[in-house]
């Protein structure tokens, strides 16, 4: 049994009706300065702190995975959770083609993949001498990733994060 008329003002307020503004989807805007080459494997790389409020610290280095690399940052990995705080800095070193980086950098954002599997978005702004080494790199992996050839010289991990993680702690403890 239906309670007053439909087309009261009371009842008004309870119509849903369609508007197809609100259901376009949304792409989102690419922020990057610079292009992007996703690993199809991540990358394994290491971290260290290398500063923190400005003076110079020396810890110990911890595994990463790099999902992607391009002229401004990179994405990682990571089983430990970090801060975004712009007041410490780290240093990523990778290897790619057989060619060594080492860069500065600092964590822009973070989010928890899995239990104690972090990625973090890393911004570096590197030197020309650097920033020229790795286009020409990042040009080469395109160039293979076009023409379907492997990538050489590049240390691939091919097991889940999780397990690649924990087989490098237990090795520490070894």
């Amino acid at each position: 049994m239906l309670i007053g008329n439909i087309n009261s003002t009371f009842w008004k307020k309870f119509i849903v009706t369609y508007n197809p503004e609100y259901s376009k989807p949304s792409v989102p805007f690419e922020r990057r300065k610079y292009f992007r080459f996703e690993f199809q494997n991540p990358l394994s790389g290491e971290m260290t702190i290398s500063e923190v409020n400005g003076k110079k610290v020396q810890v110990g280095k911890t595994p990463i995975l790099i999902d992607n690399i391009g002229l401004g940052g990179l994405k990682i990995r990571s089983n430990l959770k970090s801060p975004i705080n712009m007041n410490m800095k780290f240093r990523i070193c990778f290897s790619l083609l057989n060619e060594q980086f080492e860069v500065d950098c600092q964590l822009k954002w973070t989010n928890e993949e899995f239990l104690d599997i972090y990625s973090y978005g890393i911004y570096f702004k590197l030197s020309r001498i650097t920033q020229d080494r790795l286009a020409l790199i990042i040009n080469k992996l395109s160039a293979l990733r076009r023409n379907n050839l492997t990538i050489p010289d590049t240390e691939f991990i091919y097991e889940d994060p999780r397990t690649y993680f924990r087989n490098n702690l237990l090795e520490k403890i070894k």
